[in-house]
């Protein structure tokens, strides 16, 4: 009894410090973690912790979960947890400056007005109506306010991203200045005076560029760059004087980011006359960096246009006075998602973009930078020249000189690294005293994003006029440049995060098996749904070749048909049952595979235990024995 007693009293001393030690480590250790996920999903890059480490006055974030929408929905409720410990860990770095806050708005509720009233968006569930919110309202000490509508899980490898810039702008508020140089009268012309002729209009990228950041405007031949910009965007550079590349040179070298586009030929660069063939023929279109490139380990031959046939955009070719006809015209290329890295943060969200007569970046043997392709050309391309382009204008001429090299052209770059100056005897002739010294080599990694074309910045490349008068778009350009310049323009810290691991894990061999098997029925499937259309052809004809005056089928005829209509159900039939059995096949074994995926770690560890406690037994037993035997 009194063994009994004695076990008793241990078991629920060992339950009271069990739970006493629970209580204690959740209570003292709340901070205190181990990652172990891949890629370290539940830990902050260092460019996060330091943005957060570097909030001066008060944040705060209102993440809007509707959990009770989002119950039954595994997808929602594991990107919703995904998304709470990642803020949570933004305010436990943040040491109290960040203030978290999160809401669960209802359904007609007047939580769910206030997410409305602050432009998060809703997402349709159920058919009364209800809308699931699922996002981000931050705001500092002075009132400015940035949103994130809602988290797609689709762009979880940004997460971080976006949460860490929505910080950084809420720390930072005061307007980013951004620096202009540029060949083309991309912010429109002011009417001649004493002419009847009427000034441009600004390109449309030039108005968004307008109304995110404090445009300043620098003349090429002043040679100097203000050293408050926070980010340079250079466009279609021609004959750049030698004391403005100089200037460039210390900016980049001294921490400053650039986005650049050169061309080999701009067809947005046209002369006085647009008119005169000669003038346009001989007008100079291109432009290039040639001393700078080399110093930053990349060169664009303008000589070389980039051609692909895959991705060559379809324009309407004027064959003869009155006629066109649509045609496929090698040098403007519109490029998806297969051919933009996906993996960047600048084209990461792109679904399109489209260039015009492109140049080909290529990295430099040796150089001490990195070379990251943003976009580039599918393996149908070649290396075009750029006379030939400008000379011939029949497309189909173009395309049967065409010989596709399968080389991946680069029309787009990032650039990053250390460099050394494009001037290392120090400032050309005519450069203007600058207070600081001469830099010889960059302070810190150089951050660049380089763009072998001009017209993606022209409207008529990505927008285009609908039925009813309004503009809409058709390609991402104009998204591709304000994120460049959006994510150039940010801290260093901001600039270094790449996008991140996805939360969710696959069953690898679910989709493997899930493909054979589908792949199985799908030949059924096909040969079945071309057994129908042969019978339905059977059918159309027998009714379509009789006389059009006899209105009674003759009873061979109708038999024939009622026969084709006999095996048209039957193939019907067989069709149902394939697509019915290619379903229950799939879900079968993903249903077996995930029950062995989560059922074989606790049963090998069961059997290990049962292993352990069954030889513990046989041990004991055998020490008594020989305790017996002695």
């Amino acid at each position: 009894m009194n063994r009994v007693l004695t076990s008793a009293v241990g078991l629920v001393i060992l339950i009271a410090l069990f739970v006493a030690i629970n209580v204690l480590a959740g209570a003292m250790l709340r901070s205190a973690r181990v990652d172990f996920t891949e890629g370290r999903l539940y830990t902050l890059a260092e460019g996060s912790k330091r943005i957060a480490q570097s909030v001066d006055e008060q944040i705060t974030l209102d993440f809007y979960y509707s959990s009770k929408l989002a119950a039954g929905r595994p997808t929602l409720q594991t990107y919703g947890k995904r998304v709470k410990e990642l803020l949570e860990e933004f305010e436990r770095v943040a040491d109290g400056r960040i203030n978290l806050r999160i809401y669960d708005p209802e359904p007609f509720t007047d939580l769910e007005d206030q997410a409305v009233q602050y432009g998060l968006q809703g997402m349709p569930v159920g058919d009364g109506g209800e809308r699931f919110y699922f996002g981000l309202v931050g705001s500092n000490a002075v009132g400015t306010r940035s949103v994130i509508p809602f988290f797609n899980a689709a762009e979880e490898q940004f997460l971080e991203y976006e949460i860490s810039r929505m910080v950084h702008q809420l720390a930072n508020p005061q307007r980013r200045s951004l620096g202009l140089i540029t060949g083309l009268e991309i912010g429109g012309t002011m009417p001649t005076p004493g002419q009847q002729q009427a000034g441009l209009p600004a390109w449309q990228i030039a108005r968004e560029i307008q109304a995110l950041f404090d445009v300043r405007r620098i003349d090429p031949n002043d040679g100097r760059i203000p050293p408050d910009i926070d980010v340079l965007l250079i466009v279609h550079p021609k004959d750049l004087p030698e004391k403005t590349a100089y200037a460039i040179d210390q900016y980049v070298l001294g921490g400053g980011h650039a986005m650049i586009f050169v061309d080999p030929h701009s067809e947005s660069d046209l002369p006085a006359d647009p008119t005169d063939q000669v003038a346009v023929f001989s007008h100079n279109t291109f432009s290039e960096m040639p001393r700078l490139f080399g110093a930053w380990g990349i060169t664009m031959d303008r000589q070389e246009t980039a051609a692909d046939l895959r991705n060559a955009q379809e324009v309407l070719y004027q064959v003869s006075p009155g006629q066109r006809e649509p045609m496929t015209y090698i040098p403007w290329i519109s490029l998806g998602p297969d051919n933009l890295n996906q993996d960047d943060l600048v084209t990461g969200k792109l679904s399109r973009l489209n260039f015009a007569s492109a140049g080909v970046l290529d990295s430099v043997e040796g150089a001490t930078t990195t070379f990251s392709p943003l976009a580039w050309t599918s393996g149908q391309s070649m290396r075009m020249e750029t006379l030939r382009i400008r000379s011939e204008q029949d497309p189909k001429r173009l395309t049967s000189i065409f010989e596709a090299s399968e080389e991946l052209l680069t029309l787009a770059a990032r650039i990053t690294g250390d460099v050394n100056s494009a001037f290392p005897e120090g400032p050309p002739d005519g450069a203007p005293a600058s207070p600081v010294a001469h830099r010889e080599q960059s302070e810190g990694p150089i951050n660049l994003i380089i763009v072998a074309d001009t017209e993606l910045l022209a409207d008529r490349f990505y927008l285009q006029q609908n039925a009813m008068g309004g503009v809409q778009k058709i390609a991402d350009n104009a998204d591709f440049v304000i994120n460049g310049l959006d994510n150039l323009s940010g801290s260093s810290d901001l600039i270094s995060l790449r996008a991140r691991g996805s939360f969710a894990r696959p069953f690898e061999r679910v989709e493997e098996l899930r493909a054979d098997a589908e792949a199985q029925f799908r030949a059924q499937e096909l040969d079945l749904e071309r057994q129908i259309r042969e019978i339905r052809g059977r059918i159309d004809r027998i009714r379509r070749d009789r006389p059009s005056s006899s209105l009674i089928l003759e009873p061979e005829v109708q038999e024939e048909i009622a026969q084709l209509n006999s095996a048209l159900l039957d193939a019907r039939k067989d069709l149902r049952d394939v697509q019915l059995n290619l379903r229950r096949d799939v879900e079968s074994l993903g249903t077996r595979l995930k029950i062995l995926n989560t059922a074989l770690v606790p049963a090998i560890v069961a059997l290990g235990a049962i292993g352990l406690g069954a030889y513990r037994a046989s041990r004991r037993r055998a020490d008594r024995r020989a305790m017996h035997q002695k």
